[in-house]
């Protein structure tokens, strides 16, 4: 029973237009069957938190904000890779486009992205081929992947996004999830005369420490310093923080 019910399902999106927009239910987009033709994609922004982005992805990366911003119903060559039926039905606030590939030059990879709410995101990436006269969407999944990395003086956590398609990976969004600051690759340099310490060198990254301590800003002598302390004590205090520190 349940194997004739999808089988149905799957016939009737062959025949019925499929709408993919601001209303579109998640547990639709989670249900979508392996192929779908008849697509209508909806671009929209309402207010600050409801958003719906559409480009294409590969062979080349390709916006399709400036090619549907016409108000009105036409048909539009998206950069020679494609032909899109367009409805623009924008306000002077806001975004309302309805768009549908008519005809593809080649195979595509085609990204449906935004928000339905402030707290409801969407991300969806589909393989569009030409199979006879029809359109066929597949849709793709999407997968991550973390790569730590060093940039300057910082340890960086990376997450990537990407789908795999004709055995390449195609990266889709990348964006630094962590941020730590590598201590040991500081170089303090600390220089004592009299019972005053003076301080230079990578001291922007640790100037909150420095405060603490006591120390100020000279703008004169351009360097932190402190007055009337142990120098041999402030300088063990600064290698605490795991810093390099070089004594002039």
């Amino acid at each position: 029973m349940q194997a004739q019910v999808q089988t149905q399902t799957q016939a009737q999106t062959q025949t019925t237009k499929i709408k993919l927009g601001m209303e579109t239910p998640r547990e639709f987009f989670l249900s979508l069957p392996d192929e779908l033709k008849n697509v209508c994609i909806e671009m929209f922004t309402w207010g600050s938190c409801r958003r719906g982005y559409l480009e294409i992805l590969y062979p080349k990366k390709v916006k399709l904000d400036y090619y549907t911003n016409k108000r009105g119903e036409y048909v539009v060559d998206v950069n020679g890779l494609a032909k899109v039926k367009v409805h623009n039905r924008d306000s002077n606030k806001n975004m309302h486009r309805e768009v549908e590939f008519i005809d593809i030059y080649q195979p595509l990879l085609v990204r449906y992205h935004g928000a339905r709410s402030c707290s409801t995101f969407f991300d969806h990436v589909f393989a569009v081929e030409k199979v006879d006269s029809d359109i066929i969407f597949r849709k793709l999944s999407i997968q991550e992947e973390f790569e730590e990395r060093e940039v300057g003086k910082y340890r960086q956590t990376i997450k990537r996004e990407f789908v795999e398609y004709n055995h390449q990976k195609l990266v889709i969004s990348e964006s630094t999830i962590r941020s730590e600051l590598i201590m040991e690759k500081l170089v303090i340099r600390v220089k004592a005369n009299g019972d005053t310490v003076y301080t230079d060198g990578d001291t922007y990254f640790i100037k909150e420490h420095l405060k603490k301590m006591g120390f100020r800003w000279s703008p004169d002598a351009k360097m932190w310093l402190i007055e009337s302390v142990d120098a041999n004590s402030i300088i063990e205090e600064i290698k605490r923080l795991g810093v390099q520190v070089v004594v002039e």
